[in-house]
Formats: structure tokens, sequence, C-alpha cells
């Protein structure tokens, strides 16, 4: 070892190696024979190995003793809505949706998921609120469930979904790419939802624009709010009617900007908390203004709901206050930052032209 510290010392002024730590023990070496000092090149190939070796053998003295392996921290952990960690050994780049929330989310990310878990949400990403062109490369894997080939050829980084519809497809999709499930009700968890996604994806400072921009769109509507007026938001048809109830990310939205009295109750909530609402109910509560969330303009959905007998005996039908928002508008059911600023823009604005 004095040998190997002393060719290191001498070293140092060629190479630029630093020379061992002061506190290595000098041992008896053999006597060598003395010769001429090798080339110059020699000498620093030399040099370079001793060094090398040197590195080595420091590592070795500050590795882990004898039976502790020291784990690399992972990039990143976060833990879901369902409180599971879910750990990404770095930022994912190649998502798949399998709910319209993610496809919100990676709006606002400016990153376009690489396929979608059902037909419905290929339509929904084609949305200029979207992804508009850049849709069409996007992949559909399934419906209503993932299909797991598909899905294992996309080599995917990391799979989003919605609490309550896919947690129990965890385990099976582990070996393909890992589950992040979200959960929204309210703006403030849509703000949230996307902070975490950014934080996946590092692109926290992305998600902390798009989150600011939604809460100044915000505060102009709370300037504008319009209490007084009863509005009512509703994607059902003849017969049955889905209500944005004030559980839903909508409906809690809405409740401080209008008159928005329709609560969730005792009824059966969809994953997005809308539920069910009978005619008779909506015709009691009878709205000021109408909204009417359609897959496509055409045919006029609220044209027809206009014409209709019963509909035709409310305050918001006869004053002409039925409106119809298609998804290119809004972007279809409400379940983000993205498609719930364009849909208050689009209330919004109808009320401020809408007679009191």
């Amino acid at each position: 070892m004095a040998l190997l510290t002393s060719n290191l010392s001498a070293c140092a002024a060629e190479t630029g190696f630093l020379p061992c730590p002061s506190d290595l023990r000098p041992t008896m070496t053999m006597p060598t024979q003395i010769s001429a000092q090798p080339p110059r090149r020699q000498r620093f190939q030399r040099c370079s190995s001793l060094a090398l070796a040197a590195g080595l053998w420091l590592t070795a003295c500050e590795s882990a003793p004898v039976g502790e392996v020291a784990a690399p921290d992972p990039a990143i952990a976060l833990a879901d809505d369902s409180g599971t960690t879910v750990t990404l050994p770095q930022p994912a780049g190649r998502i798949v949706c399998l709910h319209l929330s993610c496809l919100d989310i990676l709006a606002e990310l400016d990153l376009v998921p690489v396929a979608v878990g059902h037909p419905r949400l290929a339509d929904w990403a084609k949305s200029p609120i979207y992804f508009g062109e850049a849709a069409a490369q996007i992949a559909i894997v399934g419906g209503p469930e993932p299909n797991l080939e598909s899905l294992l050829g996309l080599r995917p980084d990391l799979i989003i979904g919605y609490r309550g519809q896919v947690d129990g497809l965890r385990e099976t999709l582990a070996p393909i790419a890992p589950l992040f499930v979200l959960e929204v009700t309210t703006a403030e968890q849509a703000i949230a939802n996307l902070h975490q996604v950014g934080q996946l994806t590092d692109r926290a400072a992305v998600a902390e624009a798009a989150a600011q921009t939604f809460r100044d769109r915000l505060k102009v509507h709370q300037a504008q709010a319009h209490p007084d007026r009863t509005v009512l938001v509703t994607n059902g048809t003849q017969g049955t009617f889905y209500v944005a109830t004030r559980n839903s990310l909508v409906g809690s939205a809405l409740a401080e900007l209008v008159d928005y009295p329709w609560s969730l109750g005792d009824r059966t909530p969809s994953a997005i908390n809308w539920a069910v609402f009978s005619t008779e109910h909506i015709l009691q509560v009878d709205p000021d203004v109408i909204f009417v969330l359609v897959p496509d303009p055409v045919p006029d959905q609220g044209a027809a709901l206009a014409q209709d007998a019963v509909w035709g005996n409310l305050t918001a039908v006869k004053a002409g206050q039925l409106y119809a928002l298609s998804d290119a508008e809004v972007g279809g059911l409400t379940t983000g930052t993205r498609s719930l600023s364009h849909l208050l823009d689009a209330i919004m604005a109808h009320l401020a032209i809408a007679p009191p």
C-alpha cells in the first residue's frame, strides 16, 4: 500500500489526480530493482491505472457493510386518491388515459396521451379544447375495459384512471405500468389533480401556470355572479336527465356563481356525482336557464326538448333560455380545470345576455 501511495503521489504532478488519503497505512514491501524512468506516455498510463485502482479501493472501503444493500431513492413517489403510493423510476412521458379527467389534465400540461381506454374518450380527445387534430395519433386500447395485449405493445410509463372505476385493475395492470387513480368533485380538487400529474410528468411549472390561469378566470366569473338566476346543467335525454349535482365539479363551481339547487340527496350518483332527476322534480324547481350538454350540435337536442309538451311549461323554455352545449364548445362532461373553464365561460356568457 505504501508503494501505491508513493506512486500516486508522484503521478499527481503529471496527471492532476489527487493522491490517496493520508490515513493509508504504510506496509512492508519487497525491494524492487531500480530501473530507468519509462517514457512519459507509459508513466501516464501507469498513473491512470493506479488512480483507477485507488478509486475502486476507496469505493470498496466506503460501501455498505456486508449484508446491507442500499436501495436507491425512487425518482418519483406519490400517493393517488385511493391512498396507494405510486412509484415511477423517471417522469412519465407515455401515458394511457382511462378517464376523461386524464385527458383534461394532459391537455393542460400540453402532453398528448399515447392511448385511451374507450372509443368515447377518443371522440372527446378530438375536441379543440383538448387535442384537436393531434388526437389522430392517440390509440384506442379497449372498451369498456382496456385490452392488456394492446397496452403491453404501447409500453406506457403510466396509466391514469378514475377512483371507483378501475381500482380493481391495479394488480392486473402492474406488469405493464403503474396505475394512478384520481377523483374530482371540486375546483380545488381539480387543481390538486393537475399538480399531481404535473409532478409525475416533470411538468410542475406548466401545471402551476395552468392552475393560475384557471384561478384568474374563476375570479372573473365570481365578480359577475348571478345569484338570483336558477340554473340547470344536464346531459340527459327525454325521460332520463342526468344532472350535475352540487356534489360534482360542475355543480360545486356553479353554486358559487348562480342559484344551483340540485343536491345529490339519496340519489345514486355516477362516478363524477351526476344523478338522475325526474321530470317532475325539474318542473317543480322550474329553472330560469337550462344548459344541455350534447355530443354534437346535430341533431339539435335542445330544440327537441324545447318542443316537448312537458318541457314547454318550464320558465327557461318559455323565455328561450335553453341552450345546447356541444363537446367542441365545452369538452364533454366536465372533469378538470380545462373543461370547467370553457363550460363556465359558455354559461356565464349566456347569462350575461339572458333577460333577468
